[in-house]
Order: C-alpha cells, then structure tokens, then sequence
C-alpha cells in the first residue's frame, strides 16, 4: 500500500488490489517504527497520522526479581519521533490508503486478485483475446505485453466501430481492465482523405 501511495504521489498511473473486502484482519504485529515514522514526516502526513488512536513506548525494559533491566531506549535516535507506536496494522493501512486516494492517479481495487495470467499465461489470455474478437467477426493481428502505462497492446481487425466499441465496452464493464481504443488509417485511406474537397474557413477569416 505505501509502495502504491508513492507511486501515485509521483504521477503514476497504480491499481492496488485487495482480495478482501478491508484490511481488518490479524497482520504480523502492529508497531510503527520510528524509521517509518521518519518516512511518514518527509511525506508531510506525521501530524495527521498521530492524531490516529495509537500508544507510544519510548522504553523497553524487563524485570528480574528486584533488577530491572533495559533492553531498548529510543530517545537517544535521531529522529522526530523517539518511540515505536503501537496501532492495529488494518487502521495504518486505512490511513495510507486515505492518503494515496487523495491522488487522482490511485486506484484500490478491494475484493480483487491478480491470478488470471498467472494460471493461464500469456498463451491462455492470447486465446481469451483471439475468442472474443471472433464472436464480433473481428481478427487478433498481433498481441504485446509491455511495461509502462499499458500492459497489454493490441493489433486487431474489427468489421466496424460498432463492433470496436462492443468490445471495448464489454472489457471496460468488467472491472479488471481499462481498454482505450485507438483507430488505425492505412495509407490508402490517407491518400483518399488528401484528394478530398474540404469546405473551410478558419475563425476570424473573411468569408467567401
């Protein structure tokens, strides 16, 4: 989730999901450290996140019989904040989660797993495409996995836009993809716009 809030903060585009529906669940451990803390106050989000319900240890002792011991003293860091605070992990992750939605660029997707092309493969999700581009009358050129903003490009051949924007809707209502469709103009196509007659006048100009 931090990783996710980062990500957005610096203008890129993040999905996070979330196979439950929140995050109240039992996590290893709920303590702040003050090296996260540290994090928290370069991010300018230290003062907000305190005034979460938390409780702060400055000092980890133990006693044996009548000696007691000390066995972590965080005064002595060099950081704002010299002590571990305790707070259930679920209300840390709701607080980043709050923080990164703020980001136009974040999206958290709950009840979500990323499982389909591990368990199909780039082969299984090709034939996935291929299945649906047949069922308009459409044809699957060439399909790439890529890094960046897009995961998956496309090369495809559809009898018309109605049958393009068929697909694109279908994908986009499932939730688990954002397709953007781009037309594609052949040269021949080009060259026939370039013989055509267009009647235009730019704003501001004299008319005819």
């Amino acid at each position: 989730m931090m990783l996710g809030y980062l990500l957005a903060r610096a203008g890129v585009r993040t999905i996070v999901l979330e196979k439950h529906g929140d995050f109240l669940r039992d996590f290893r451990g709920d303590t702040i450290h003050p090296s996260t803390l540290e994090v928290m106050h370069e991010l300018g989000l230290l003062e907000e996140f305190l005034a979460r319900p938390h409780q702060e240890v400055r000092r980890l002792s133990l006693s044996i019989g009548r000696e007691q011991l000390t066995l972590a003293d965080f005064s002595h860091l060099p950081t704002h904040c010299r002590f571990v605070a305790l707070m259930p992990q679920w209300h840390f992750l709701d607080f980043v989660a709050e923080q990164a939605k703020r980001w136009p660029s974040f999206r958290l997707r709950l009840r979500s797993e990323a499982k389909g092309l591990l368990v199909e493969g780039g082969s299984g999700r090709k034939k996935a495409v291929e299945k649906m581009l047949q069922s308009v009358g459409g044809k699957l050129e060439a399909m790439y996995f890529a890094y960046g903003d897009n995961d998956v490009i496309l090369i495809a051949d559809v009898p018309d836009a109605v049958s393009g924007l068929a697909l694109s809707m279908t994908a986009n209502s499932s939730g688990s993809v954002k397709l953007t469709t781009t037309p594609l103009i052949t040269v021949e196509e080009v060259d026939a716009a370039c013989k055509k007659s267009v009647a235009y006048r730019p704003a501001g100009a004299a008319g005819v």
